[in-house]
């Protein structure tokens, strides 16, 4: 064996800065998370009234490890708030719940990688004929484009993914590969296809403060749609304080080219996350 990918005992792995959506690979603690992304679409003909279009989504996330720091399990849910479509107030929309198992290799240079699958259960109830629920859900997603399957409704979503992260001294890189194959189990309208890809750069500028990056693809493959509306990107600057049990983060989110939305020009949003850890 190479030296260095020997792997590593599970009490002597390298403490890694969590990134805002991707798990820490090989935390040994169990952790919760609630983030809040607080943003708004810019519509291409925006009148006085609606020259931006406010939209808040909710995350609850919880991840722990069943056997060491090598296999865990978890789950997420969403929620949006928000009235894009008209200008009636705001309203909650429950989105869908996803449970997940994963597995990971580590090696005591803190080379980790793994793969695991998520199950996205169809929990929310979006009204086809509803312009204001169907709006909504679009505008979730526009704001948070790797969140795709979390509005879709009546759909189930098997989430196969693969990780990777290293560690070379104060840097960290971690990556997320996920392929998105959904099921519309409600009407029966078929089955979808997409591809996830999520980036994560961060440096630890001291012992509990962490300056990161958070990169993200959404690729529509299989859906009748034009080329220019299959792929979809965002970019999240963030920072992170490493304390023993409470971790607060703070970051902005902001689309690259075209969103989710149609007829819209940008996305802009502030992220604000807590982690428990016990």
């Amino acid at each position: 064996m190479l030296p260095g990918l020997e792997q590593a005992p599970r009490n002597d792995l390298p403490v890694a800065p969590r990134p805002p959506t991707l798990p820490e690979l090989t935390h040994s603690d169990g952790e919760a998370t609630a983030e809040w992304t607080a943003g708004a679409f810019y519509p291409r003909d925006a009148s006085t009234l609606r020259g931006h279009v406010p939209i808040h989504v909710l995350r609850l996330a919880a991840e722990v490890p069943i056997h060491h720091r090598a296999l865990f399990v978890g789950g997420t849910y969403e929620a949006a708030l928000g009235s894009p479509a008209t200008t009636r107030g705001p309203f909650a929309l429950g989105g869908n719940l996803e449970v997940h198992g994963r597995a990971v290799w580590s090696t005591s240079t803190g080379l980790a990688f793994g793969a695991g699958l998520g199950l996205m259960l169809p929990t929310a109830s979006i009204d086809p004929n509803s312009i204001d629920a169907f709006s909504l859900a679009q505008a979730a997603i526009a704001l948070r484009p790797w969140d795709h399957a979390f509005f879709q409704d009546g759909s189930l979503a098997f989430r196969p993914f693969v990780d990777v992260h290293d560690t070379v001294g104060l840097f960290l890189i971690q990556f997320r590969g996920a392929l998105e194959w959904t099921i519309d189990v409600r009407r029966g309208t078929g089955q979808r296809a997409n591809s996830i890809a999520t980036l994560y750069l961060a440096l630890r500028v001291t012992e509990t403060v962490a300056l990161g990056v958070e990169g993200y693809q959404l690729y529509i493959i299989d859906a009748p749609v034009a080329d220019e509306r299959r792929a979809f990107f965002a970019i999240s600057p963030s920072v992170r304080m490493m304390l023993p049990r409470v971790q607060p983060s703070v970051g902005i989110l902001r689309s690259i080219g075209a969103p989710y939305y149609p007829a819209t020009d940008n996305t802009m949003a502030m992220r604000v996350g807590l982690t428990l850890l016990w």
